[in-house]
Parts: C-alpha cells; sequence; structure tokens
C-alpha cells in the first residue's frame, strides 16, 4: 500500500520543487497531475504554492536595488522585524 501511494503521490520535498519549477518552465502531465493531488492532500504545500507565486510575480516587478537603497530596506526590514516579535 505505501509503495502504490509512494508512486501516485510525490512527497512535500519533491513536491516544493516541482512547484519552484513550474514558475520558470512547463512540468509535464504526469508532473502535473501528481503535484495537483498532492496539493489537495497537502495544505502547507498549497499554501507554499500560492506564496511562492506572489513572491515570484513581486520579485519580477521589482527594479534591482544599488547598494545604498538595499541597506535602507534592510534597516526598514529588521526594525519591522523587532516591531513585530
Amino acid at each position: 500500500m505505501a509503495t502504490l501511494f509512494n508512486t501516485l503521490f510525490y512527497n512535500c520535498k519533491k513536491a516544493t520543487e516541482l512547484i519552484d519549477r513550474s514558475e520558470h518552465e512547463p512540468l509535464n502531465l504526469v508532473q502535473k497531475i501528481r503535484l495537483y493531488f498532492h496539493k489537495l492532500l497537502c495544505p502547507p504545500c498549497e499554501c507554499y504554492a500560492k506564496s511562492s507565486s506572489t513572491i515570484d510575480s513581486f520579485l519580477k516587478n521589482t527594479k534591482p536595488m544599488n547598494k545604498e537603497e538595499m541597506e535602507v530596506f534592510k534597516i526598514k526590514l529588521l526594525d519591522k522585524l523587532k516591531n513585530e516579535s
């Protein structure tokens, strides 16, 4: 039974690899189907897929930062993280 399950469904590590890869290159039909069913049964991987897609689209629409802008961004981010904890 475990062998059949492992044949039909990806583990979470493989699923996240395919989620990341699918952002940059198309998956074949079998990969798409197996990933679809994995995400149906695994809410954390479904959440990861949505987050990954959002982050990827955000990064595609941002301009590169120079060194000064990066330092300002780091300081603001660290302050925000400190205030939240």
